[in-house]
């Protein structure tokens, strides 16, 4: 969708964010309120005239409200930065909409279908299923190839990924990590660079898929959203099961609003904190990878440089507001305040986006106290009380399945940015679960 903004060109956006009319905040935001109507016409040109085409025999029933989508595009426009509370309550149910009507468009495929009643899935207040399941329908090709099938439906899964939080393929024909990697490549997305991850990891198929985290398997990885504690997280997050546990190991998903929502109502505090300051992040890397550790990537992997003086080159501009030398070669950084709860226009609900709860829980090793490893951004400390309730919750409403493998094997499809959160929980079983 975002190549298709040359359409805000017919709202001036461009020449009135340069003229100063008003903030980046609100040009973001008429910006995607913009793309995300434009994916109900994708053949239309810049000089498309919304209400005009609202009497076209080929306009969607939810024309109409693609106008006024459109509509609310320009009003916030004209008022500056400022979004009432009714015109952002409008917004969030036009937005909803909208993605329920995107998000059956190509439901009538005859080569999968969604399936509704495993007892791990769980259902929100509009009826979604998370994570929604998709197998194969009886007329399903299986000498079609994955990544073929996967580039045919491309724009689906993206959508149906941003409308429900997650989807499962499966019974799909993908036997091992390399056939993943195959089907990530029909995706055709840019892949995210691994610089700034603190998982130690290996690289599997083509620097498409990795190790999901090197550390011991009896080390539980706690909630988080991938590289959130980075400059650049990516926007979706596949999984892939290669070697499942025995017993156990499964890679346990929430959505994000439910989150945001229960820190809203039950810690408004930390909620507005969240919201003002974001966080910052403290980590202390070591020179290389500590297989041990589940935040052990040493900062010569994480920066891809070998020397110190490399490092200082790298680091700069790449997140860091400082970093500090330890006696021993290790490296101590704190990341410049990081957004972690915030409003999503593509999806109109507040999000909690972060690794605070695996920051503050989870990043421990014989380098860093998982207490001191997150802060507001205006350098407060977190409330103990409040987040070991937040854990608590997340912990609770957490959704896992076991994983079925090859050579039939699931794949989890995740929309990462502002989402899902996930763990990997501790197992003594060896297992291999891979990610892109």
């Amino acid at each position: 969708l975002v190549s298709r903004l040359a359409f805000s060109t017919a709202l001036d956006l461009p020449q009135r964010a340069a003229a100063g009319a008003y903030t980046q905040s609100t040009m973001a935001l008429s910006a995607r309120l913009v793309v995300l109507a434009l994916s109900l016409f994708p053949r239309q040109s810049a000089g498309f005239q919304p209400r005009s085409w609202v009497q076209s025999p080929n306009a969607p029933r939810t024309a109409p409200r693609v106008v006024r989508h459109v509509e609310i595009g320009e009003s916030v426009r004209t008022r500056g930065d400022e979004l009432s509370d009714g015109l952002r309550s409008e917004l969030s149910s036009v937005v909803r909409e909208i993605q329920h009507e995107l998000s059956q468009r190509d439901l009538d495929d005859d080569t999968f279908q969604i399936v509704e009643g495993y007892p791990f899935q769980t259902y929100q207040k509009d009826g979604r299923a998370f994570p929604l399941v998709i197998t194969p329908s009886a007329s399903f090709d299986d000498s079609v190839p994955m990544d073929a099938w996967v580039a045919a439906h491309k724009e689906t899964l993206l959508q149906l990924s941003l409308s429900h939080g997650a989807v499962l393929l499966r019974g799909f024909p993908v036997p091992d990590a390399e056939a993943f990697g195959r089907s990530c490549e029909g995706l055709d997305l840019a892949m995210t660079t691994m610089e700034g991850s603190a998982a130690p990891r290996t690289n599997i198929y083509k620097d498409i898929v990795f190790t999901s985290n090197e550390a011991p398997p009896s080390e539980k990885i706690p909630f988080h959203h991938e590289m959130a504690q980075t400059a650049h997280p990516p926007n979706y997050v596949l999984f892939f099961c290669e070697t499942p546990a025995a017993t156990g190991g499964e890679t346990p998903i929430i959505l994000s609003e439910e989150v945001a929502e229960y820190l809203e109502v039950n810690h408004p505090g930390l909620a507005n904190d969240l919201e003002t300051h974001g966080v910052k992040y403290q980590r202390t890397m070591p020179a290389d990878d500590d297989p041990e550790s589940p935040i052990g990537k040493g900062w010569r992997s994480t920066f891809n440089v070998q020397t110190e003086e490399e490092l200082e080159m790298a680091i700069q501009g790449s997140g860091y507001e400082s970093w500090e030398w330890q006696p021993n070669g290790d490296l101590k950084t704190v990341t410049v305040a990081q957004p972690s709860l915030a409003f999503d226009p593509r999806t109109g609900r507040t999000l909690f986006f972060n690794a605070v709860v695996a920051a503050y829980v989870g990043w421990e090793d014989s380098r860093n106290d998982p207490k001191k490893s997150v802060v507001l951004g205006n350098g407060v400390a977190l409330d103990d009380a409040v987040m070991m309730d937040v854990d608590r919750f997340m912990t609770e409403r957490r959704v896992a399945f076991p994983w079925e493998v090859s050579p039939n094997s699931d794949i989890l499809f995740c929309f990462k940015y502002g989402k899902i959160s996930h763990i990997h929980d501790s197992n003594p079983d060896p297992r291999r679960t891979t990610c892109s």
